[in-house]
C-alpha cells in the first residue's frame, strides 16, 4: 500500500477508557502524548482531542517560575505541569513548552503542546 496523506494531525479521535467522564478542556495522557479534550467524552465513547495548540489555564506547580520557551513536564501524580523537577514514574517529559512566563507562585500557566513526550 502506498503512503498517502491522511490529515494535518493537530487533532485525533480517542476512546475514553479512563473509567470516568472526561470533561471538555481536560488533559489526557495517550501513550507519550498529552492531549486536551475538545468536548466532553463519556466512558467508552469516542471524542476529539487536540495534540497541538496553545492552552491557557493549565495547572502549574508552585515553587518555580517559567520563562517563555521553557520545556515542561507533566507530573502525573499531581496533575500539574512542572519545570526542573526530577521526573517520577509515569510522568510525561518534554511534551510542552511554556508559551508565556509564569511567576513562582502562579498555580496556572499557558503552554504549547509539542508532543510527543517521553513516559518515565
Amino acid at each position: 500500500m502506498p503512503i498517502r496523506y491522511q490529515q494535518p494531525g493537530a487533532k485525533m479521535t480517542w476512546t475514553n477508557t479512563t473509567g470516568g467522564v472526561v470533561a471538555v478542556n481536560t488533559l489526557v495522557v495517550i501513550g507519550g502524548c498529552l492531549a486536551i479534550a475538545l468536548g466532553t467524552i463519556a466512558i467508552g465513547a469516542v471524542g476529539e482531542v487536540a495534540l497541538e495548540g496553545v492552552f491557557s489555564g493549565v495547572a502549574k506547580t508552585t515553587g518555580t517560575a517559567w520563562v517563555q520557551g521553557d520545556v515542561l513536564d507533566w507530573d502525573i501524580s499531581a496533575s500539574k505541569f512542572q519545570k526542573g523537577a526530577v521526573a517520577a514514574t509515569g510522568d510525561i517529559t518534554s511534551a510542552v513548552v511554556a508559551f508565556e512566563a509564569a511567576a513562582l507562585g502562579d498555580t496556572i500557566g499557558t503552554v504549547k503542546l509539542t508532543n510527543p513526550g517521553a513516559v518515565t
